[in-house]
């Protein structure tokens, strides 16, 4: 898989910091995830204080918005000690939402 993510693309590591929208739908907590998008349920707190730090443009950003979270690419790459690292799989939370039959 060759992976050809613009310079401007939000990227995070799913093993080492996925995403919450995207942790959430793999757990099929829908009703959850769901709500991350309901701004009446956050308008005290910012949602992107319980995210992990994503790459953007090559530089980590912390504390990403639901918005940000849900154009987050989520790449996870094998547990291997060879020299080229295979991906085995890179997509959207709504990649994963279809996969999990949200």
């Amino acid at each position: 898989l060759l992976l050809r993510l613009g310079r401007n693309s939000l990227v995070c590591n799913y093993n080492l910091n996925p995403t919450v929208l995207y942790q959430m739908i793999e757990n099929s907590e829908w009703e959850p995830a769901i709500h991350l998008f309901d701004k009446s349920v956050f308008d005290d707190i910012d949602v992107g204080i319980f995210c992990n730090p994503i790459s953007f443009g090559g530089k980590k950003k912390k504390d990403p918005t639901v918005q940000e979270q849900a154009r987050t690419w989520v790449i996870k790459k094998e547990d291997s000690d060879r020299l080229v690292t295979r991906v085995e799989f890179c997509q959207l939370p709504l990649h994963a939402a279809i996969q999990y039959k949200a």
